[in-house]
C-alpha cells in the first residue's frame, strides 16, 4: 500500500506520529526499533521514510546482550525532523502539547496507535464477545493525557476516557468510540497490520 507523503503537511504528520510512537531521539534525529516478528511493519516505515526524505533508509539487524533481536532503522537527518524534535522535547523528556498534536494527520495517528495502542475483547462466560476495549498506552502525566483526550474530542469527535497506571495516564475507549476510531484510521493502516483493527467479529461488540 502506497501513501502520498509529498506534501509538507503529510510529512510533518508522519514524523510527528513516529515521534509519538516507538521512535527514540538520537540528537536532532531519531531511530526506530521493532522486534523480528514485525519485519513487514519495519519495511512499511522504511518505505515511508525513504519517500519522505527522498533518500535510502537502511534497516540494520541488532542483537542485545540478552540475546534479543531487533530491526533498527534511522532516516537521514533533515531540518523538519530537527524542528519537530525541538517542539516535542523539553531537555531529554517528551512533553506532548496540543500544538504538537495539531500537526498530526490521519496517517500519523494510525502509526502512533499501531505503535502504542492495543485492542482487546471482553468476552462472556460462553466465549461470545461482550465488548471492545481500545487502550492508547501513552503513559504521560495527567495534563498531557487531558491534552490528548481534548485533541481527539475536538478534532476527531471521539471521547476517550483516562486510565491511571504505574507509568502515567493512558487513554481508553469502549466499543462505540473504539469501533469509530478503528474505522477512521483503517484507510491509513498498512496491510501487514490490518489484523490489529479488523477482527472478523468487529460488529458483534456492544457497549
Amino acid at each position: 500500500m502506497d501513501f502520498d507523503v509529498t506534501s509538507r503537511v503529510e510529512q510533518r504528520g508522519v514524523i510527528a506520529g513516529m515521534l509519538l510512537g516507538h521512535a527514540r531521539r538520537n540528537g536532532d534525529n531519531f531511530f526506530i526499533q521493532h522486534p523480528p516478528q514485525q519485519r513487514d511493519y519495519v519495511e512499511f516505515k522504511q518505505c515511508l521514510l525513504a519517500n519522505l526524505t527522498r533518500q535510502g533508509v537502511k534497516v540494520c539487524e541488532q542483537v542485545t546482550s540478552e540475546g534479543d533481536g531487533w530491526f533498527r532503522l534511522q532516516p537521514k537527518a533533515m531540518p523538519l525532523t530537527r524542528v519537530l524534535i525541538q517542539r516535542l522535547y523539553q531537555g531529554d523528556r517528551r512533553v506532548i502539547q496540543r500544538s504538537f498534536l495539531d500537526l498530526l494527520t490521519p496517517l500519523g495517528v494510525a502509526i502512533w496507535f499501531l505503535d502504542r495502542g492495543t485492542r482487546t475483547w471482553k468476552k462472556r462466560a460462553d466465549g461470545t464477545v461482550r465488548s471492545l476495549e481500545i487502550v492508547f498506552k501513552v503513559n504521560v502525566p495527567l495534563a498531557e493525557a487531558e491534552a490528548i483526550a481534548t485533541y481527539f474530542r475536538e478534532v476527531w469527535q471521539l471521547r476517550w476516557g483516562l486510565l491511571r497506571g504505574q507509568r502515567g495516564y493512558r487513554l481508553r475507549a469502549g466499543s462505540q468510540v473504539g469501533r469509530a476510531f478503528l474505522t477512521a484510521i483503517a484507510p491509513w493502516v498498512p496491510a501487514c497490520m490490518l489484523d490489529r483493527i479488523t477482527p472478523s467479529y468487529n460488529g458483534t461488540a456492544t457497549t
